[in-house]
């Protein structure tokens, strides 16, 4: 997180680079793309945890992906992923339960979905726009996208250690 910005701020320009990290997936190589995401999504997760809490009554009224237009990115980054897409996790770590499949598309694509309506109506500049994204940014790190993050952190850290991932 950038030191001299306030949360807010640093948390908006976290997620502008992780978005045009998304949208402009299809140049370069897949180990370029995740190295780049690797360092980008822990600054995301952390930016999140920092933003205030606030009790917007507003919401944001930018349109978020349609189903066919998630799916579209979601089969692109699977693509690029290639096999590194899909692993193994398990959804609670205080439960015994069977492990389920991960997938760094699906990880990626949600992220991505829960976090762009909220940049677009930060843009918008007015101040109930970007309270309500400050609000829903927080809500949905806590309730959604923040699971997709940490599961693809690991995934991208064992990737790491294990040199699959040069530096």
């Amino acid at each position: 997180m950038t030191s001299n910005h306030d949360p807010v701020t640093a948390f908006v320009e976290t997620a502008r680079e992780f978005c045009q990290l998304i949208e402009g997936h299809r140049k370069g190589s897949r180990k370029s793309f995740l190295n780049r995401v690797a360092a980008t999504l822990p600054r995301l997760y952390a930016g999140a945890v920092h933003l205030p809490r606030r009790n917007s009554s507003g919401r944001v009224k930018a349109r978020r992906l349609s189903r066919k237009e998630w799916q579209a990115l979601f089969m692109s980054l699977g693509r690029k992923l290639g096999r590194e897409c899909c692993y193994w996790e398990c959804f609670n770590p205080y439960v015994r339960e069977e492990l389920m499949a991960g997938s760094l598309a699906d990880d990626f694509a949600d992220i991505y979905r829960d976090i762009k309506p909220g940049l677009v109506s930060y843009d918008a500049g007015s101040t109930t726009s970007q309270e309500a994204a400050v609000t829903e940014w927080r809500s949905a790190m806590l309730s959604h996208w923040g699971h997709h993050a940490t599961g693809a952190l690991r995934v991208l850290h064992h990737l790491r250690s294990e040199r699959q991932l040069p530096d």
